[in-house]
């Protein structure tokens, strides 16, 4: 029987994409003296954001180094070098629009208010603590959680199935009774699997859907349907 649902955080529950997207809109405008090109920006930045994760992922550089080394990478397109210090300002310049932009879909709140009280609910989540945290106190729905097992607090990212262990030991539960719900096939699905948890992908952009998912669905809206048939 399950008794808890877990979400992801980024591209699940807030709208990630557009945030960013306008975010690299805003800050390029506003950096129009070096770059002069903004497709050529935001294409590099999202690149640089993959490229670099990937690697925090893996255990090579820390949270923290991401932020400094996709600013250098970037900026070094357009000719301006940067010192990692200076590469971690701009990063925090960007975040001041990235910020400005967060928001959930329009079917997260519904969902959280459908599930709440009939599972416990809870967040697992790749990236810096503090920041996860705050987009959840931001957009209102921090306290429909009763589990948050952010990735920099423990030192383990997804999907590595300890971070999923974690959020089992704080939930008191067992991997068959939790429902695990996100947008990213490895990080997501196969994490929540390797730990044993039923995995349900959300595929809001026609994504192609992972094998291993239990179910895919294209909406929260879904979510608790899906939930009750597994």
């Amino acid at each position: 029987m399950i008794s808890a649902v877990l979400f992801d955080i980024d591209g699940t529950l807030l709208d990630h994409k557009s945030a960013q997207e306008k975010a690299l809109y805003e800050y390029a405008t506003t950096r129009s003296e070096e770059i002069d090109n903004i497709d050529k920006f935001i294409s590099c930045w999202e690149y640089a954001s993959g490229y670099y994760f990937e690697k925090y992922v893996n255990g090579e550089i820390t949270f923290k180094r991401i932020r400094s080394l996709r600013a250098q990478y970037v900026f070094k397109q357009f000719d301006v070098l940067l010192s990692e210090r200076e590469a971690y300002e701009r990063f925090m310049e960007y975040m001041e629009f990235y910020e400005r932009h967060w928001s959930l879909y329009g079917d997260a709140l519904a969902c959280l208010k459908e599930l709440k009280g009939i599972y416990k609910l809870g967040i697992i989540s790749n990236g810096g603590s503090r920041q996860q945290r705050r987009k959840l106190a931001h957009m209102g729905i921090d306290k429909y959680f009763c589990v948050s097992v952010i990735s920099e607090d423990i030192g383990i990212a997804k999907p590595n199935q300890i971070i999923f262990n974690r959020a089992l030991e704080n939930l008191g539960l067992e991997a068959d009774e939790v429902v695990y719900i996100g947008d990213d096939e490895k990080a997501d699905i196969e994490g929540a699997k390797a730990a044993g948890i039923h995995a349900v992908f959300l595929c809001r952009y026609g994504e192609d859907s992972p094998a291993a998912a239990d179910a895919v669905i294209t909406s929260l809206q879904e979510l608790k349907k899906t939930v009750i048939s597994l």
